[in-house]
């Protein structure tokens, strides 16, 4: 009875560690730059560019959020981070006042995906991608500034923590024969 509590919480926390995680900028003050706030939960931005902007500092009639009063301005037009152990999903909210906004997919040092986002001006709308596994992700727009929001990862468990999931399931199954 006991192995089967055991079980059942192994199982829950695995499919907790590989749920998706949005970060919605919300509760970090505007003009802070970000870098590793977020890398308890697995993200780190790593462009040097990347601020968090509020509604009250820029117009949110021109450059809208997707929910909030915080959002992820790509400062110079750069927005770049890590998803530690990878991720096979993206997605965000994004809105640009003029030019395109670019997204590429890295895994490691090669590229998995390149997408072009609608070039209208003003623009605002959803990007998604799944089943594509990356380690890092970069938005650039060098004809303007544009802003995430909502933005969605869904990381890979690393092997390690596979490893030791299928040992204490193996283990499992051992003693209760015994």
């Amino acid at each position: 009875m006991q192995s089967r509590y055991i079980l059942t919480f192994t199982l829950a926390f695995a499919s907790a560690a590989a749920s998706a995680v949005t970060l919605d900028f919300e509760g970090i003050p505007g003009s802070t730059h970000v870098t590793t706030q977020y890398s308890p939960i697995g993200v780190t931005f790593t462009g040097g560019g990347e601020q968090i902007v509020t509604s009250a500092e820029i117009n949110t009639a021109i450059l809208p959020f997707s929910s909030g009063t915080g959002a992820l301005m790509g400062v110079s037009g750069y927005i770049q981070g890590e998803v530690s152990g990878g991720a096979t999903e993206l997605e965000f909210h994004y809105s640009s006042y003029s030019g395109q906004v670019v997204v590429r997919l890295l895994d490691g040092s090669s590229l998995v995906g390149i997408y072009s986002l609608n070039n209208n001006s003003p623009m605002s709308d959803v990007f998604s991608v799944t089943g594509t596994h990356y380690t890092s992700f970069s938005l650039t727009n060098l004809d303007g500034t544009f802003v995430i929001d909502d933005l969605k990862v869904n990381p890979v468990l690393e092997p390690a923590t596979m490893a030791a999931l299928g040992l204490g399931l193996v283990a499992m199954r051992r003693r209760r024969k015994a």
